[in-house]
């Protein structure tokens, strides 16, 4: 069970590394999908964060911060970021992440299952009800 939590924990912060960003070019690139946010600097040089974007025609909608529902032009937006899987960094790091659990299996196979403190070890195959075995 103690194995469990920091592959869990691993897994998790791993995620990060599974996206990249990316500049649209063009509203067509992503024309009618929903994304989750997109970060787009005005021609005046404003940041703002879309949330529950969407690009129809040459309009960006979503809402900003605030909650409040945003209309924009593309071609009012200097730049238009989009945060995406990355499918290529993602396969990467899973293999590499299968490796670690592969090599860590290895190394803990020759240790067996036993516990204990203080100079005793306690086979708890031999001997699972063991109070140092319950844990």
């Amino acid at each position: 069970m103690r194995i469990y939590r920091p592959i869990a924990i691993l897994l998790l912060v791993s995620q990060a590394g599974c996206y990249t960003t990316r500049t649209l070019q063009s509203p067509t690139e992503l024309a009618g999908a929903r994304m989750g946010r997109l970060w787009v600097t005005t021609n005046n040089g404003t940041e703002v964060v879309i949330a529950s974007a969407r690009i129809l025609d040459d309009t960006i909608f979503g809402f900003n911060a605030a909650g409040q529902q945003t209309v924009m032009p593309f071609s009012d937006a200097k730049t238009v970021k989009v945060r995406e899987l990355s499918t290529g960094k993602t396969a990467l790091l899973g293999a590499a992440v299968l490796a670690g659990i592969i090599a860590a299996a290895i190394l803990l196979k020759g240790k067996g299952n036993q516990k204990g403190g203080g100079g005793t070890t306690t086979d708890c195959d031999k001997h699972p009800d063991a109070i140092e075995c319950m844990v």
